[in-house]
Parts: structure tokens; sequence; C-alpha cells
């Protein structure tokens, strides 16, 4: 978890549906803990299990994942991207 402005936190994990909306395991909520539907429409979300959230000074977000595909890289090996 993450925290944004205006009390909204960034959320990421193994889940693919968030309050029966998809989320592709990132998500945001408001500061009631509802989902907040304007976030991520369009993203594909990640495309693998979400173990880290960060949101940078210029509010960029950055998640870190495991790789979907292990054949390509090291076991182990994670992935750090921005989505938003």
């Amino acid at each position: 978890m993450a925290p944004q402005t205006e009390g909204k936190w960034i959320i990421g994990g193994a889940f693919a549906n968030l309050d029966g909306t998809a989320r592709g395991r990132v998500a945001r909520l408001n500061a009631d803990g509802s989902l907040d539907s304007t976030f991520g429409n369009g993203l594909a979300g990640a495309d693998s299990y979400v173990f880290s959230v960060r949101v940078q000074p210029d509010g960029k977000i950055l998640i870190g994942e495991y790789p979907a595909r292990p054949t390509c890289c090291k076991p182990r090996t994670i992935w750090c991207r921005t989505i938003w």
C-alpha cells in the first residue's frame, strides 16, 4: 500500500477483481476505503503478483512484481515499472 494525496491509497497484490470490478492486481482506494472507479480504467494492470507499490514525489506510481514469464529471466527476478 502507498498513500496518495487526499487520503487515497494505491494497493497491489494477487487480486484480479476488487469489489466486483476488474483491477488487474493494482487499484486505488478512496479515503473511506471504497474502490476509486476513476483510477486505472483502460490499464491492463500488472502481469503477475504485485509485492510493492510506491508513489514518487512527482505522483508517478511504481509497482514491483514477479515476472509473468520466468523462462526469460533468472528465478526470483523482479520487475519494477511505472504504471500511471
